[in-house]
């Protein structure tokens, strides 16, 4: 078997067959083995699973007790025989070329990783993440030392784990599972593990992946561990990037400004979706965590030079721990983009 692709499943019923069948229409099918993991779902999603088991001789299903989607992946990771190991959220689109183009190009370069572009959904157009990363030659140690940690430093959008191919064999040398329990970032830290691993990895010049946002009543639900968290996957990045010979000072400095743009989408979250007492506490628990306090302090002159107007404005204001004046600057953030989409909107 030359590739498995693991699909953790919960209660997605009303998006799975779309999902199945964008993997059972992969021009490479013959060559992989699907792999659902049933994590505990209440809807239809085991009976779907179950259905196209019966259907196709390649595809497998375990059912489990409740475990989360590290768990599911990690009980798929273990039924996985196939030479390279995909994933895929059950419910997203995989494009029918990519497992293909993603197994050429690892067997043609023999890079331990290839991975593609993606395609994001949003509110006005779906837009395509690209990296701007050589295309189809194995990039090696060096390489990834010097271009793709930093940007995976500064910029989110490489840590899925949807868009990618790994060779098993690297994964099973080095005891690599997701960690259980994580509430945040368990993708990025498996592809950094991985990095340290392997030996090569390759781009491919292909969008592959539609990831499909999807908003649950659990996103609603006011947490105030939002700053712990941000900041604990700082700390965590900072021991994992040493290990791909990453400078602590350039680390400092990128994490600095991607670690502070996190922290204002939090507050943004927190401002736009939770109402009352609970958005004032929240918002409070992120500016009045020392850490994030520490954070502006070291890094301030930094993060002016490296942000927006807005966001140095709300950077000033975090720092003086003021919720009123960060609401009113995201409430000016707010009118300024409905200008512009009315001026937009009438110029068409």
């Amino acid at each position: 078997m030359k590739i498995s692709v693991v699909v953790p499943v919960y209660n997605t019923g009303k998006y799975l067959r779309e999902c199945i069948d964008s993997l059972t229409t992969q021009t490479v099918f013959g060559d992989m083995e699907l792999i659902f993991v049933d994590d505990g779902s209440s809807d239809g999603s085991p009976a779907i699973c179950d259905e196209y088991a019966e259907r196709y001789g390649n595809i497998k299903v375990i059912h489990k007790q409740n475990g989360g989607v590290s768990s599911a992946r990690n009980a798929g990771l273990d039924a996985a025989r196939g030479d390279y190991v995909g994933f895929a959220d059950s419910d997203d689109i995989v494009y029918k070329d990519m497992y293909r183009l993603l197994f050429e190009a690892a067997e043609k370069t023999g890079a331990d990783m290839t991975f593609c572009g993606i395609e994001h959904p949003y509110p006005d157009k779906d837009v395509i993440i690209e990296y701007t990363f050589e295309y189809g030659v194995p990039l090696g140690r060096e390489y990834i030392k010097r271009t793709v940690a930093p940007f995976m430093i500064a910029d989110s959008s490489f840590n899925s784990l949807c868009n990618k191919l790994f060779r098993r064999r690297v994964i099973e040398e080095n005891g690599l599972r997701l960690t259980v329990g994580k509430n945040q970032g368990e993708d990025r830290e498996f592809v950094l593990r991985f990095l340290i691993s392997c030996g090569t990895v390759c781009s491919v010049p292909y969008t592959g992946y539609y990831y499909r946002y999807v908003q649950t009543s659990a996103v609603q639900k006011p947490r105030y561990d939002y700053a712990d968290t941000i900041l604990a996957q700082r700390e965590q990045d900072r021991g994992l990037f040493s290990k791909l010979g990453v400078e602590a000072a350039q680390f400092e400095r990128l994490s600095a400004v991607s670690t502070a743009s996190q922290l204002i989408c939090a507050l943004a979250f927190a401002n736009g979706k939770l109402k009352g007492r609970d958005r004032i506490k929240v918002m409070r628990s992120i500016v009045n965590n020392p850490e994030t306090q520490k954070l502006i302090d070291d890094n301030f002159s930094l993060l002016m030079e490296q942000n927006t107007r807005f966001n140095d404005l709300l950077i000033k204001m975090m720092r003086k721990k003021s919720i009123a004046g960060i609401r009113f600057i995201m409430f000016l953030m707010k009118v300024k983009v409905s200008v512009y989409g009315f001026i937009k909107g009438g110029a068409q």
